[in-house]
């Protein structure tokens, strides 16, 4: 769920910053009803983490290993959709990350113009210090990501 939510709040950075012309969208369809749009992506969160669920095998946690073990099938054996949800797991942090670099260069880019030399070196630090914190957060993302491919492959005696 972290995923999509990250996800979402990204997709909105990317909306209000490097495309700006999508608020027509938001205007025109949702004028005064700000409710539609967050049902929207809570469904949307929601459905991905449903399907996580269904497609994933249960598991138990085994206390002499402290790992979780497979204990039975999904409750729908759909591997295609399994392979899916894996797949677009490890894919959406680096996305994420590709597209505060393409925010962060919008904004530079946009100050730039409209901002004389002595004004823009504070922007520009301030620019800086943004896009630094929207990095920490991606690769915090993609490092977790990455333990978790990890885990799957370290047992008690070492790596498989």
């Amino acid at each position: 769920g972290l995923l999509y939510i990250s996800m979402l709040m990204t997709l909105n950075r990317m909306a209000v910053f490097v495309y700006p012309s999508w608020r027509r969208i938001f205007d025109r369809y949702f004028t005064g009803n700000i409710l539609i749009p967050i049902l929207i992506c809570w469904d949307w969160v929601v459905i991905m983490c449903l399907l996580c669920l269904l497609v994933t095998p249960t598991q138990r946690f085994n206390r002499d290993t402290l790992r979780f073990e497979n204990d039975g099938d999904p409750i729908v054996n759909a591997p295609i959709l399994m392979h899916i949800n894996q797949a677009l797991d490890n894919m959406i942090p680096f996305i994420i990350a590709i597209m505060y670099v393409r925010i962060y260069f919008s904004i530079r880019s946009s100050r730039s113009v409209l901002l004389d030399e002595s004004v823009s070196d504070i922007r520009l630090a301030e620019d800086r210090k943004i896009f630094k914190q929207a990095l920490i957060i991606c690769v915090f993302l993609v490092f977790y990501n990455l333990i978790e491919l990890a885990l799957i492959f370290i047992t008690m005696e070492g790596w498989v």
